[in-house]
């Protein structure tokens, strides 16, 4: 299951990971745009700032799957909230949605982890008619808080959370 890396300074392996090993293993956070004008696209990636630096001091010690989906339950309301504060102080009049569900998605991969395509648990929140471009990435482990100067001990870490899983 490995395969050379030609763009690390590492042993050059990345682990791809097989869906059986990770599909109850993660939760991933998407947010959809209303549509795919460059206004929405700008839009969404600052809903998607504005909850990731208001979910990661939660989220960023998570030690399980349950407890990371207890913290966005928790916090579900104040993150539509922030998320409808966003469109309101960029001029905008969008609804928002926001759900735990399963969805697809396509390959993902975050330094030496390769994440395959699957159907998996997601946290979404839908911008408008959420018809436009979208923005993922993995909330449990938390690889959309990874700091790239730290990333190959996070991805470890990250790793090594999946195993314990099985």
């Amino acid at each position: 299951l490995f395969e050379l890396d030609k763009n690390t300074h590492n042993e050059g392996k990345i682990r791809s990971l097989n869906y059986d090993e990770v599909k109850d293993s993660l939760i991933w956070f998407h947010v959809l745009a209303n549509s795919d004008s460059e206004k929405d696209k700008n839009l969404t990636l600052k809903v998607k700032n504005k909850v990731i630096d208001y979910l990661y001091p939660y989220l960023n010690d998570s030690q399980s799957l349950d407890e990371s989906r207890q913290i966005i339950k928790d916090r579900m309301q104040e993150v539509k909230k922030l998320a409808e504060e966003v469109i309101k102080d960029n001029n905008y009049e969008y609804g928002i949605k926001v759900e735990l569900a399963r969805e697809n998605f396509p390959d993902k991969s975050y330094g030496n982890i390769t994440l395959p395509q699957g159907n998996y648990e997601a946290f979404r929140i839908i911008i408008g008619d959420g018809q436009g471009r979208n923005w993922w990435c993995v909330m449990f482990p938390p690889l959309c808080f990874v700091d790239e100067s730290k990333a190959e001990v996070e991805y470890d870490k990250t790793e090594n959370k999946i195993n314990s899983k099985k």
